[in-house]
């Protein structure tokens, strides 16, 4: 199952990091962790492991963010958002990760990358 977000930045000055996607990674943790604690503690400690390997999968994959309108500053290593909205995807194929991951949104509505007034709201 695929979820795309749609990302409202809450300020109008938004530099995010170029290199956010342990941002991202962090929000779906949090977010899988605000509807239950103990299967996000699982998936990030142990994840799925398939027969006869000892190879763990956590089960989830994601985009870059989508932005139509940027400024990308390589010397400062950041991407001024421009667009007032962007888009993410996140891929899940297992059903009580995705359950857990939508639960989790709609709790908290938010995430940040990199610092706190980098908001952006689901």
């Amino acid at each position: 199952m695929r979820l795309r977000l749609r990302l409202r930045r809450m300020r109008d000055e938004c530099n995010v990091g170029l290199n956010y996607a342990y941002y991202l990674s962090g929000a779906i943790y949090g977010w899988i962790e605000k509807s239950s604690p103990a299967y996000a503690t699982f998936l990030h400690d142990n994840g799925y492991q398939l027969e006869n390997t000892f190879r763990k999968f956590k089960h989830f994959c994601f985009s870059q963010l989508q932005v139509a309108e940027r400024e990308i500053d390589y010397s400062r290593g950041t991407m001024k958002v421009i667009s007032p909205v962007v888009e993410w995807y996140i891929s899940m194929p297992i059903e009580e990760a995705l359950q857990h991951l939508v639960v989790g949104i709609f709790e908290k509505q938010e995430l940040y990358i990199d610092r706190a007034y980098n908001r952006f709201t689901v």
